[in-house]
């Protein structure tokens, strides 16, 4: 343990030799990450990780916000469902059939119940039926949007193509225009330090 805490120690005041901490952290301890290979340190990384955080809660409350004025309803899907969707890939099962974390590296496949017929016995699963996680909200969403109308995922009911676009270009107009006016500090921050030139492209 403590080598490898010496070891640790060492490579990090490496990297920030290498970095050269005069020319590159600055006091309010941000470093120019990009101009030496974008090193990050601890107060930065964690102001990073804040900030893209609080975008990406705006952005979903803007998300929301657009939708909610514009007569679209949110529903909860099922996130277990029985049903595939699209059969775009591999389904997750849940089950109980399956010991526990702590059982399952003593446990044998002859544990998992059988029918007569060699099959799984999913009657004496949890749901009694083979069960997944979902893929897809869309066969719920489809059913709502017939009978409700408008709905966020990912269905536009009675609308054609470029119904389609004039709504996905309204929405990202929105949640672009509300990040550039709400989340200030953050997008400047990125502006300076992550990708620059990155707020005058959003307000083209």
């Amino acid at each position: 343990m403590l080598y490898e805490a010496e070891s640790s120690i060492t490579k990090m005041q490496h990297v920030i030799n290498e970095c050269g901490h005069d020319e590159d952290v600055q006091k309010d301890g941000c470093s120019k990450m990009g101009k030496k290979g974008r090193y990050v340190f601890g107060e930065e990384l964690e102001k990073t990780h804040l900030m893209v955080a609080r975008v990406r809660n705006a952005l979903a409350y803007a998300t929301h916000k657009f939708f909610q004025e514009n007569g679209f309803v949110w529903i909860s899907s099922p996130i277990i469902t029985a049903s595939d969707c699209e059969g775009a890939g591999e389904q997750f099962c849940v089950t109980t059939l399956i010991p526990s974390s702590r059982e399952a590296t003593d446990s044998t496949v002859d544990a998992i119940p059988k029918a007569k017929d060699g099959l799984i016995d999913w009657s004496q699963d949890f749901f009694g039926k083979p069960a997944f996680l979902t893929v897809s909200g869309q066969l719920n969403a489809e059913t709502y949007a017939t009978a409700l109308s408008d709905m966020i995922e990912p269905e536009l009911a009675f609308a054609d193509l470029n119904d389609d676009m004039a709504c996905a270009t309204a929405y990202l107009q929105y949640v672009v225009t509300y990040i550039l006016e709400n989340c200030k500090e953050d997008m400047e921050f990125f502006n300076t330090w992550i990708e620059k030139g990155i707020i005058n492209r959003l307000s083209v």
